[in-house]
């Protein structure tokens, strides 16, 4: 290690020679006495982790099962659904809404990051448009669950990072997280949020509607991984799509209690979600129409980024570069733009107290 020049000038021998050997013993100590860094994204529905000191990202759904493991299987089928649909779902709408059951979520999880009996700091992520009172929720979920501290960043700001875009640069770019519970859209320029606008609508939508189409049209129920799979028909919107594929599909038949194989046109699952993509480009379109006309020219030289698991929604960047008129490019791996990106703060602003400490926010929404 580099020797401090005024020193090395007083002694350079002895003096020199007690600094080598003292600062890597100072070292160690400051990393054994240093709390663990976590980051976290606390989504609709998956919650990941990552573990600086095992360098590990853990993922699990962001639900926690009402059934008791000794319960006895019943032979009745729409029974046996019900019964594996019962769960508690901590969060809605991207934000905590019931912070006793979001602690007995996260509590495994930052047990599993604690290192040498010391409590982790936490960097987490909230939608931009979240209040005060929905940051604390969070913020005491993650206390609760073994937290010494926990920071929470802007989720735009950190899927930015996660997707590789220069936030520092001087020109604004725009992206758009479409996640499970929020769509979530922020105008980024010198590495700050100049513009941001959100609503609570987003991939956890769209399989709702699959699924009251597939009740109303064939009365039929499908497990939620299903419901997810049957997103993918809303390319059939795009013109050049034909939608008039049917899939072949077993669900649960609702009067007849029993699974059966169901014939499920395209083009039908397609229109049941076509309002909420419309609502979706609707609030990208008036966030943009409401920006200085500086920052619109600027925005229309890149494409939109687009992040998040509605980002893997096929023909989801073509239908909001229809409905938008813009250019939309997807992100890399865009279902982990944000836990990558807060992975990303926790490396680069290691050390950077005042960042810590004013986490810039949006100041308005576009």
């Amino acid at each position: 290690m580099d020797i401090p020049p005024r020193r090395q000038n007083v002694r350079p021998a002895r003096t020199g020679n007690s600094l080598i050997r003292q600062r890597p013993m100072l070292d160690i100590f400051s990393t054994l006495i240093a709390p663990p860094l976590v980051a976290v994204d606390v989504g609709t529905a998956t919650t990941r982790l990552y573990a600086s000191a095992s360098d590990t990202l853990t993922e699990q759904p962001s639900t926690l099962s009402l059934r008791e493991a000794q319960t006895v299987d019943v032979a009745d089928e729409y029974l046996r659904h019900t019964n594996r649909q019962l769960a508690s779902r901590p969060l809605r709408g991207g934000v905590v809404v019931d912070v006793r059951n979001a602690v007995s979520l996260l509590r495994p999880l930052l047990r599993q990051a604690r290192q040498r009996f010391l409590q982790p700091i936490s960097l987490a992520s909230a939608p931009s448009d979240t209040t005060p009172l929905e940051r604390a929720r969070l913020q005491e979920a993650l206390l609760q669950a073994g937290a010494k501290k926990v920071f929470i960043m802007p989720e735009v700001l950190a899927a930015a990072l996660g997707a590789g875009l220069d936030i520092e640069q001087g020109q604004a770019q725009l992206l758009v997280d479409i996640g499970d519970g929020v769509t979530d859209m922020a105008v980024l320029r010198c590495g700050r949020i100049v513009a941001a606008t959100s609503i609570r609508l987003a991939c956890s939508d769209l399989q709702r509607a699959v699924r009251s189409c597939l009740i109303t049209l064939h009365r039929v129920r499908v497990s939620d991984s299903a419901a997810e799979r049957l997103t993918h028909c809303l390319a059939a919107l795009l013109r050049e799509d034909d939608g008039g594929e049917t899939l072949q599909l077993e669900a649960l038949d609702i009067g007849a209690r029993r699974q059966r194989q169901c014939q499920v046109s395209r083009r039908d699952l397609a229109l049941a979600m076509e309002p909420l993509l419309a609502r979706i480009t609707a609030t990208i379109s008036a966030g943009v129409r409401r920006l200085p006309e500086e920052v619109r020219r600027e925005i229309a030289a890149s494409p939109l980024c687009l992040t998040g698991g509605g980002a893997l929604i096929s023909g989801m960047d073509r239908l909001i570069a229809a409905g938008t008129g813009l250019a939309v490019r997807v992100a890399d791996d865009p279902l982990h733009a944000v836990i990558n990106g807060a992975i990303h703060t926790l490396r680069s602003r290691h050390g950077d107290k005042e960042w810590w400490e004013h986490i810039d926010w949006p100041k308005f929404s576009a």
